[in-house]
């Protein structure tokens, strides 16, 4: 399977296009691209049997890559949905063959490395891709009910400032500059986390933790023991342990995951070992190497463990905040 598609349904937002019933067709999936290239109108490739369409916007830059293949095993698709009021689509359930798109979606990771080795691109949308069935008769088209989706990340409910928020932040400032730069690493992390940069995420909080428990300190083992040894630490870990109990957060799993591979539980030993652990995977590479190193393309594998350094760095800049008396952040 290709790296680097992570997520629970309900963290996406799915948007209907037509509908869907099929036989014998082929998959139609395309990517938006962010870059500054140009490229004349629209270029076809043919190559093993299927067909790679990238295509320009208005003012003449790359701005699409569209990969169309033949469909071998057509049953692996299906949809099953309700219509509501206005004909609109209540429930929906769309299944489709997951060998064939994620070997489609490792190919756009491909050619996402080779051009922008080659051309000016930041980014092969990949992880946000459109598709579509296309029929190749008459016949297919008839029996079409669900045409294609796109796959697209919801934004968060925007908060509200209310002027007493804001004349605790003016008044507070000059006592907590001591964590302008701390809070601006929490601010890129939660930046990188809205981006899926995962990876990035996770680093960003990273050098929070490092900067409040264990200062200086280079040696995973050190680290790791300086953790341990901190009370405050341990005691944010295990509320955030006692809250997922509970409620699991989105990709939870993927943190279950990551704890059993290194036979460990989910808590606070764990956790401290999966963090620590995970710096290193995310600061170092290794290709062809056993253990599994963080690239690009397994991105989406840290979205649990960095969603949880997301909240458990929150709590301990609140908490500083708190020790600095007069200022308590909501």
């Amino acid at each position: 399977m290709a790296e680097g598609i992570a997520g629970n349904p309900a963290d996406w937002v799915i948007c209907i296009r037509e509908a869907l019933f099929l036989d014998d067709m082929k998959l139609s999936l395309e990517c938006d691209v962010e870059g500054n290239t140009l490229l004349e109108g629209t270029e076809e490739i043919r190559h093993e049997g299927a067909r790679y369409i990238f295509e320009s916007d208005g003012l003449g830059f790359l701005a699409k890559v569209r990969i169309i293949k033949t469909i071998e095993h057509p049953e692996r698709f299906y949809s099953i949905f309700n219509k509501g009021v206005s004909d609109q689509v209540e429930v929906l359930q769309v299944r489709t063959d997951g060998e064939l798109f994620d070997s489609t979606i490792a190919e756009f990771q491909q050619l996402e490395s080779m051009l922008a080795f080659s051309v000016d691109i930041k980014k092969v949308h990949w992880e946000s891709p459109s598709y579509s069935l296309i029929p190749e008769s008459d016949e297919e088209q008839e029996r079409i009910q669900f045409f294609g989706a796109r796959l697209q990340r919801g934004k968060r409910t925007p908060e509200k400032l209310t002027r007493g928020e804001l004349q605790a932040i003016v008044t507070a400032r000059e006592r907590l500059k001591y964590l302008t730069v701390i809070q601006a690493f929490w601010r890129e992390g939660r930046n990188a986390f809205d981006d899926q940069q995962y990876i990035s995420a996770f680093s960003r909080f990273y050098h929070i933790l490092e900067d409040r428990y264990a200062p200086g300190a280079s040696d995973k083992n050190v680290v790791r023991h300086k953790f341990q040894a901190s009370t405050e630490l341990i005691g944010f870990i295990e509320g955030i342990i006692k809250a997922n109990t509970a409620t699991a957060p989105p990709h939870h799993n993927q943190v279950l995951d990551m704890l059993a591979r290194r036979q460990k539980q989910f808590d606070v030993r764990g956790l401290i070992h999966l963090i620590t652990e995970t710096r290193g995977e995310v600061y170092h590479f290794v290709d062809n190497s056993r253990r599994a190193y963080a690239n690009p393309f397994r991105n989406g594998q840290y979205a649990g463990l960095a969603l949880l350094m997301l909240v458990l760095t929150r709590m301990i800049i609140h908490q500083r905040t708190v020790d600095a008396k007069g200022f308590h952040s909501q």
